[in-house]
């Protein structure tokens, strides 16, 4: 501390002069001290700083990547874009078999939760059938969705609840129905009940795509006489149709059955595709009878089983009693046998994967 006064307490009888009247004299106010932390930077008030800054461009890339981002949101999102409720939803996979029937997993798994979510679809179906008193099913999609897996599954499922199912893959071009039941393309009219091929589930019958034609509006007659003949002899008639936004064969089929089932993938659908779907069926709404959310959650190794429970046994060999009389169980000889490399094949939980 500086001050231009002189010292108190100076009684000099000589004057003292001009100059050491006006010097400054300093004073101790506080003895200096060795710091023990920088003064900067503050280690505190930058950690708050940057965590209050990356917080907000974190939910900020959020909601940008949200906003873009058109897939679908789940279950509750995809009946909000259809207007029409979701039946179930079918668990991601992967195959242990590298051909394309090991996705016939209510065959090959029976057991698992994925053919287990395939049951629970059927049960749904059979209530819808028997409330509409239909026997034609539509299984389609908006874009490139796997509905060929999601429709055989659920045929094969459904020979539990009908005595007599028949699968017609009406897409020439995409289906891929027929292979998972090992059976080749057929180069034929679909005009008579010949054509039908017999398949390793009891109760099964396939109707192999036929020839693409020129102009898809002109097989509704065709189609119209092939279901009015296979409606004679089966219970319940379930069809791989092309997808919605992807063919205009679509059209003639939606008129020919009484209920449509909408495949949707968790991972690729997106909520335009839906919503230009719905436009698409917009004259056939009243035939919708639900959605189906395909692969979802994390992917997992489906495995076989030895031992099945008694609840499990009993699901697979009787019939359910809801509609028509029930067939042998759809699981056929050695279905259940493990596979070779499989680590979880001496488990006894046969409820689990």
């Amino acid at each position: 501390f500086r001050s231009a006064r002189p010292t108190a307490g100076t009684h000099s009888a000589k004057p003292a002069p001009a100059s050491a009247s006006t010097a400054p004299v300093a004073t101790l106010v506080t003895p200096a001290s060795l710091p023990s932390a920088p003064s900067s930077p503050d280690y505190k008030i930058d950690m708050a700083a940057a965590l209050i800054v990356g917080l907000a461009l974190g939910l900020g890339a959020a909601a940008l990547r949200d906003h873009l981002d058109d897939r679908l949101r789940g279950p509750l999102d995809l009946e909000a874009r259809t207007g029409v409720p979701v039946l179930a939803l079918i668990p991601a996979f992967w195959s242990r078999r590298r051909d394309r029937a090991g996705r016939l997993v209510v065959m090959t798994n029976p057991y698992s939760v994925v053919a287990e979510a395939y049951r629970g679809l059927r049960a749904r179906l059979v209530q819808a059938a028997t409330f509409r008193n239909a026997k034609t099913l539509l299984v389609t999609s908006p874009g490139w969705e796997d509905r060929s897996a999601v429709a055989a599954n659920l045929a094969a499922a459904l020979t539990q609840s009908f005595r007599c199912v028949v699968l017609v893959c009406a897409d020439p071009r995409w289906g891929r129905a027929q292979e998972l039941f090992d059976l080749g393309d057929s180069d034929r009219q679909l005009t008579a009940v010949e054509p039908l091929q017999a398949t390793g589930v009891p109760g099964l019958q396939v109707l192999p795509p036929g020839v693409i034609r020129t102009d898809p509006l002109l097989e509704e007659p065709a189609w119209h006489t092939a279901l009015s003949d296979i409606r004679g002899h089966a219970d319940l008639i379930v069809i791989e149709a092309p997808p919605m936004l992807a063919s205009a064969d679509i059209s003639p089929l939606t008129d020919l059955a009484e209920m449509i089932l909408i495949v949707a993938d968790a991972r690729r659908s997106t909520r335009a595709q839906l919503e230009a779907a719905m436009r698409e069926v917009g004259h056939v709404r009243g035939k919708l009878i639900g959605c189906v959310l395909d692969n979802v959650g994390r992917r997992r190794f489906l495995r076989s089983h030895r031992t099945e429970s008694v609840a499990d046994s009993r699901d697979m060999s009787e019939p359910d009693h809801a509609v028509g009389s029930g067939v042998p169980s759809t699981a056929g000889p050695g279905s259940t046998e493990p596979e070779a490399g499989d680590p979880g094949a001496m488990s006894s939980n046969a409820g689990t994967d």
